[in-house]
């Protein structure tokens, strides 16, 4: 029975396979569609009649140019980029097949089952011929691929986009930034400012300039980092929420300097006074009694191996050893102390850059 019920369903996977191929064939082959039949135009005045003459404007307005020209920039001046970039909108196929499984692959992507929504676009991407869908399902791919943090993986998918001269400017604009913040993710700010700088390029100015300021307090360069958030915050392409997450981000970048930092020097001093002083000022207080006991109790053995080899006027053995080992941990502990306090400032950098780090991850475009 069980051999039976997979024969049919190896038969309907197959019956289904051979009419998507069939479908996408016949999309392939199908005609252009016939141009549109011209407009009708308004009837002509009759012969010999004079045209209406146009409404006189307004006094005191600006006269009105013709139908048809255009205002021209001033001499000199550069083409401004465009402001923001219109999301990557998916193919039209004509197909109802192909349309169902791109329906089916957006909808993977938006309930997060990255790696089948890759599977359906790599399929869609290799049965269609059309350069600017292939643009589309690749862009699609190294997005889901980023999104599911295969960060280098992602960056592979966006290069044949880079490539292509042809590719449009927007979603070639996402596409870096989609790559920039990978590189971030991979710790390789060189390669994420490039990329960056080639969407701001292409009108990316929110996003690229939020992006900056988080790379800036990776850097630990508050100063430029709270610059970059104004401007993500004050640009023209700036939804609320973004606008939002760069006012506090901001103020996190303004509180750097104010972070509790402690001194790995007076940490070594404490802990050369008393044993495991150093380590409770930065706040390690398991630490802290395990060099007050370690140092304590060798200290003490030491005293006992000295009376010992007193007693018996011994050469004093024991004692150079409980001494030998009791300095050894002396040592680690003053040691310990100043590693201590250079860790709790390292996290404390990491705590402030770590949020905007996350957030800057999560951003959906």
């Amino acid at each position: 029975m069980r051999s039976r019920a997979t024969s049919r369903a190896r038969a309907r996977r197959g019956a289904l396979l051979a009419a998507f191929l069939a479908s996408a064939a016949a999309h392939a082959q199908a005609p252009a569609p016939a141009p549109a039949p011209p407009s009708t135009s308004a009837p002509a005045p009759p012969a010999g009649s004079a045209p209406a003459p146009a409404p006189a404007p307004p006094a005191g307005s600006a006269p009105t140019p013709p139908v048809g020209s255009a205002s021209a920039p001033p001499a000199g001046s550069a083409p401004a980029p465009p402001v923001g970039s219109a999301p990557p909108a998916p193919p039209a196929t004509g197909s109802p097949v192909l349309d169902a499984r791109q329906a089916f692959a957006e909808h993977l992507l938006r309930e997060r089952d990255y790696f089948r929504s890759i599977t359906v676009y790599k399929e869609l991407r290799f049965f269609d011929d059309d350069p600017a869908a292939r643009d589309f399902y690749t862009y699609q791919i190294g997005k889901a691929y980023r999104l599911s943090r295969r960060y280098e993986l992602a960056v592979e998918a966006f290069a044949p986009i880079f490539r292509r001269a042809e590719a449009p400017a927007g979603l070639v604009a996402r596409a870096h930034l989609h790559a920039g913040v990978s590189q971030m993710a991979l710790r390789q700010p060189a390669l994420a400012l490039h990329h960056l700088r080639e969407a701001e390029a292409r009108g990316e100015r929110a996003r690229v300039a939020l992006l900056r300021g988080v790379l800036s307090m990776q850097g630990e360069r508050y100063a430029d980092a709270s610059r970059s958030f104004a401007l993500a915050a004050r640009a023209p392409d700036a939804d609320p929420a973004l606008a939002r997450l760069a006012g506090d981000l901001g103020l996190r970048a303004a509180r750097a300097p104010d972070l509790p930092q402690r001194s790995p020097a007076l940490a070594a001093v404490f802990s050369a006074l008393l044993p495991g002083a150093g380590q409770l000022y930065t706040g390690h207080g398991v630490d802290a009694a395990q060099a007050f006991g370690f140092v304590g109790a060798f200290g003490f053995s030491t005293f006992l191996a000295y009376r010992y080899d007193r007693d018996h006027e011994g050469p004093y053995v024991f004692t150079g050893l409980a001494a030998c080992l009791t300095a050894v941990f002396y040592a680690a502990n003053v040691f310990g102390a100043e590693r201590s306090a250079r860790y709790y400032n390292q996290r404390q950098r990491e705590r402030l850059v770590e949020l905007p780090l996350r957030q800057a991850l999560a951003i959906e475009f």
